[in-house]
């Protein structure tokens, strides 16, 4: 099995752009692991303090692993990826933010380490929420495929996926990209071992993760925004689908989320009324990410029919 060391800089990259030079070549079914450095492209050390952490060079954040040229997939097909496994590093980080976040103007600059253990979160930072632990709930922050034309930022989200932070993204789910250019040319980043809804601060508990990604090609199938198919626990009981909307305007976000599901279930039989009750009865509209601007995120969870 191929192993690629996303800590080597040669294996990453900062923009999404179809003209991008392959770092592998994968086959369509074919499973290969990564190892994936935290969003701060191993910046920030297990040993930092909020001082340290200001002068971190930014423009080197939430580098991707990748691209990877998939043999035989084509624009206009739908690449489907399943996430078989996540390891996470041994600790992770959160910040708040005086220029990013929800709230960002009511906080100042603060770092916090988190160390990660025995599957369990625990913060490292004197007086900040002692005796408590959190479970890891890993999964990956950014999967993306190349756009069809132009070049944009690792943020915010866009239609070929990128920085989603969805947190449905984890083990035993399987998200569906478009293919937009000749080999699809996918790429993935900023693991994250727990984050809730909205990514309110602007970070997660950021941390590094090897993955264990298995590719698929699917001929003649296009997807026009990321979908996930995800589980309730690991034990892969209770499949859900999750479609996305992403737009610079959080209402015309969730529409697409809905339209989106819409979509999917009329191609599961359904008249396109009944889908949109189904929608509203057994369907959850979440907000997924609010802080990478100009871009949100906004999901239509719904158990698998």
């Amino acid at each position: 099995m191929k192993v690629i060391d996303g800590h080597k800089k040669e294996n990453i990259h900062f923009k999404w752009n179809k003209n991008l030079k392959p770092i592998e070549y994968i086959e369509s079914n074919e499973t290969f692991k990564i190892k994936i450095p935290d969003s701060s492209t191993d910046q920030i050390k297990e040993d930092f303090n909020d001082e340290d952490a200001k002068n971190i060079d930014v423009s080197m954040l939430d580098a991707a692993v990748g691209p990877f040229y998939v043999n035989n997939a084509e624009h206009g097909d739908t690449l489907k990826i399943t996430i078989n496994n996540i390891d996470t590093g041994s600790f992770g980080w959160s910040q708040t933010l005086h220029n990013f976040g929800l709230l960002a103007d009511e906080f100042s600059d603060e770092l916090i380490i988190w160390e990660i253990k025995n599957n369990k979160i625990k913060s490292k930072r004197k007086n900040f929420l002692e005796n408590m632990s959190f479970d890891v709930k890993p999964f990956l922050g950014i999967i993306g495929t190349a756009p069809e034309s132009g070049e944009f930022p690792m943020i915010p989200p866009q239609r070929f996926g990128g920085n989603m932070d969805n947190k449905h993204l984890k083990k035993g789910s399987v998200l569906y990209l478009p293919v937009n250019a000749s080999g699809a040319l996918v790429s993935f980043a900023d693991p994250h071992a727990l984050q809730g809804d909205g990514e309110v601060t602007g970070t997660a508990v950021e941390t590094s993760c090897d993955a264990e990604i298995t590719v698929e090609v699917i001929k003649n199938l296009r997807t026009d925004y990321p979908r996930i198919i995800s589980y309730e626990n690991e034990n892969i009981s209770g499949r859900f689908v999750n479609t996305m909307g992403i737009n610079n305007n959080i209402y015309e976000a969730a529409k697409t989320a809905v339209k989106e599901m819409i979509k999917y279930l009329e191609n599961k039989g359904f008249k396109k009324d009944e889908a949109y009750i189904l929608c509203s009865i057994i369907g959850n509209l979440k907000i997924s990410e609010i802080v990478d601007v100009p871009n949100f995120v906004v999901t239509m969870s719904m158990p698998e029919l």
